[in-house]
């Protein structure tokens, strides 16, 4: 899987610059956006199952909140997503040709776990929405007479589409989980030198415990935007949730909320462990600074939203989602 490398071509210095360059625009782009779709799956599967198990009809409408907000539709997957990992994996393919490192490996396998995830995704919320019109539907037919073949119909295809959407949201979440995995193997190996040689085979990053902490790390970083961009756009941006709804706002900011700071409290134990991590070449000044600096905005980040849970307001929700992008 090394042919991305021997395509690649010699790179001048100014090229390299200009790849550095390329690789940081396209993870300020893709980062955000994939660590929300994330978290938002995860949740959205989680909360779906446990309104199912429960009953609850307060959990399933969160679950279909949160997909319908945020796991958006094909043409901004295809921008914010498949487009600037492809550019990822084509600019470590430019700059590590010369290497052994197995990063460009661990991205090509990434993208084509990605690629499916996306896939499943769409069809886990469009199969959501599906159901909710067989839902529909069936109330209506159920009320006219003579219409017991058409009925019978119509419910052979909602289990067929809740089988689906089941199938779907399963294997999309684990999909991306893989994907994101692979994504962060491939970087954390491109950045840590001595990972080159130490991890030569997509096997051995399964034991590479940088890559574990970079994962983890990933994960948790998702869960904590991803907790913030639910209030953000439930109850600011799109408004679909209103403070006169008590007992739904209160279930959502409750979950939401307290996801974000679990998030945000696991980040300092892993900057802490990815310093401790780093090749002792790569040690500097300025990496300490920029860690410092994260762990600050982090802490000044928690503030904003323990204030969210005593005082829930629409300008501090503003306030945390802008904060964290800055972040």
């Amino acid at each position: 899987m090394d042919f991305l490398k021997h395509l690649a071509l010699p790179q001048s210095l100014e090229q390299i610059a200009v790849l550095h360059f390329v690789l940081n625009i396209v993870s300020m782009l893709f980062l955000p956006f994939v660590s929300i779709l994330l978290g938002a799956s995860l949740l959205s599967v989680y909360f779906e199952s446990k309104g199912r198990r429960e009953n609850n009809v307060l959990y399933l409408r969160f679950a279909k909140d949160i997909v319908d907000a945020i796991v958006i539709n094909k043409s901004i997957l295809f921008m914010f997503g498949v487009v600037p990992y492809l550019s990822t994996m084509f600019s470590f393919a430019q700059l590590l040709q010369s290497t052994t490192a197995v990063s460009v490996k661990a991205l090509l396998v990434g993208f084509v776990f990605f690629t499916l995830s996306a896939v499943l995704l769409y069809t886990y919320k469009y199969t959501n929405k599906l159901g909710m019109l067989f839902h529909s539907f069936s109330g209506i037919i159920e009320k006219q007479k003579n219409a017991q073949s058409l009925s019978d119909e119509v419910r052979a295809y909602d289990q067929a589409n809740s089988q689906l959407h089941s199938t779907a949201a399963r294997y999309g979440v684990a999909a991306l989980l893989l994907a994101l995995f692979f994504y962060v193997a491939g970087t954390v190996t491109a950045i840590n030198s001595n990972e080159w040689d130490s991890v030569t085979s997509l096997l051995q990053v399964f034991i590479s415990l940088s890559v574990w902490v970079g994962f983890l790390q990933f994960v948790s970083l998702s869960l904590a935007i991803t907790g913030i961009a639910i209030v953000f756009f439930l109850f600011v941006w799109h408004g679909t949730v209103k403070e006169s709804d008590e007992e739904y706002s209160a279930l959502v900011k409750r979950h939401a909320l307290a996801i974000a700071m679990f998030g945000i409290f696991a980040q300092p134990l892993f900057v802490i462990l990815s310093i401790v991590l780093l090749p002792t070449v790569a040690l500097s000044g300025t990496v300490f600074l920029f860690s410092i600096v994260a762990v600050t905005l982090l802490l000044l980040l928690a503030t904003f939203v323990l204030n969210l849970m005593k005082n829930f307001s629409s300008k501090l929700t503003s306030g945390a989602m802008y904060l964290f992008v800055v972040v």
